[in-house]
């Protein structure tokens, strides 16, 4: 497992994005993630308690054109009342430096797991389009929904968001960001399992002052040590233009 979470930290550390959501994280890697990243990222955690948990990283070198609003404690963390596996939401609030000053709330999470949970998902999109909807006027939302696409549809018309991927001209390549077609991590346990979907979403609210521009996955080559990817999801790398 280290082997797998020391290659994701490369991948940051080559590619060095300005805010990196990461979910599935565990006790034992948050000093290797605090040794490699904290002297170019602010490492906002989430709730620790949790078997695994979800990190936000934001990009704090000189030069770096986001910054941290509100403080040390600026960070959110919300619990989901009705998850049954300690799942929740972490945002962070920040300013987009520029012309014109943008504020963006940063979030990200891990749905609940497991196709009869579809209920308890929607249920979760909706508390974070909700949250999306009632503070800073542009949000941006990036995780590991689990959701399939007929419960995605199921979400609340109250709070449209640009999901970045459709904006993005929705290519096949890269719909599928979990594909056991060809990920074969989970091969020994699930050896039949062929299924492709589109778990990973970076859902936005925009307001015309962030348009997406591209969007592509990363993390698809194996690791020759161990005959495994860095994870069984394809990681989701997407670029913005700031209005």
């Amino acid at each position: 497992i280290s082997e797998r979470f020391r290659a994701v930290i490369n991948e940051i550390k080559q590619r060095s994005p300005t805010v990196v959501m990461l979910q599935e994280v565990i006790e034992q890697h948050v000093s290797v993630l605090m040794d490699c990243l904290s002297r170019s990222y602010r490492v906002f955690l989430g709730d620790t308690q949790a078997p695994y948990f979800n990190v936000l990283l934001m990009l704090s070198t000189e030069g770096s054109p986001v910054e941290l609003m509100g403080g040390d404690q600026a960070e959110e963390l919300n619990r989901f009342p009705g998850s049954e596996m300690g799942r929740h939401l972490l945002s962070v609030p920040c300013r987009v430096r520029g012309g014109s000053d943008v504020t963006v709330l940063l979030m990200t999470s891990h749905f609940e797991s497991l196709a009869p949970n579809g209920k308890e998902r929607v249920s979760q999109l909706d508390q974070v389009l909700q949250r999306m909807y009632s503070g800073s006027s542009c949000a941006l939302f990036g995780g590991d929904t689990n959701l399939r696409d007929k419960e995605y549809a199921q979400r609340s018309p109250n709070y449209p968001v640009q999901d970045v991927w459709e904006v993005c001209g929705e290519a096949p390549a890269t719909r599928y960001t979990w594909d056991m077609s060809q990920n074969t991590n989970l091969r020994e346990s699930a050896p039949s399992n062929k299924a492709r979907l589109r778990f990973d979403r970076l859902l936005l609210r925009g307001e015309d002052k962030i348009v997406p521009v591209s969007f592509e996955l990363i993390g698809k080559e194996k690791l020759l040590s161990c005959d495994m990817f860095p994870s069984d999801h394809w990681g989701v790398l997407a670029t913005f233009q700031i209005n």
